[in-house]
């Protein structure tokens, strides 16, 4: 069908430009689609409505009350992008930190034990030295 005036192809279902190849719901889908991607809108990660947000936290609550990120568009909890609004990510960077820090004083101490055993046969981690360590076993049977 086309227009009696400027001879544009009209399809006769939606009364919109023609869309050969296309029903006039995935027309119309595609449309909304481009248009979300155009103005950065983010998908549900469960029921796939379109949200935009207009202002605050990152932090979307769903109609289907689905949470989720508005910056990665996953599941809230399991976003890995840093920042104030993520403590599940902030716990996972402090974690990190202690465990790098707990190994290193653990090479630290290893170290220092091998070289003082290769110096003088014994050693000495904090405190306690390899003789205290004897003198209490002695003490202890």
């Amino acid at each position: 069908m086309s227009c009696s005036d400027c001879r544009t192809k009209v399809c006769s279902g939606c009364k919109s430009r023609a869309h050969p190849r296309q029903s006039c719901d995935e027309r119309e889908y595609s449309e909304v689609q481009a248009l979300a991607k155009a103005n950065g809108w983010k998908t549900c990660p469960k029921c796939k409505m379109i949200v935009e947000r207009s202002s605050g936290y990152a932090h979307m609550t769903c109609r289907c009350r689905q949470g989720f990120c508005y910056r990665c568009g996953v599941k809230w909890g399991r976003c890995i992008l840093l920042d104030y609004e993520f403590p599940i990510s902030l716990f996972v960077i402090l974690l990190l930190v202690y465990l790098v820090q707990l190994v290193t004083m653990t090479l630290i101490l290893t170290i220092r034990a091998s070289t003082s055993l290769a110096r003088d046969g014994s050693y000495s981690l904090g405190r306690f030295s390899s003789s205290t360590s004897v003198r209490l076993s002695r003490q202890l049977s």
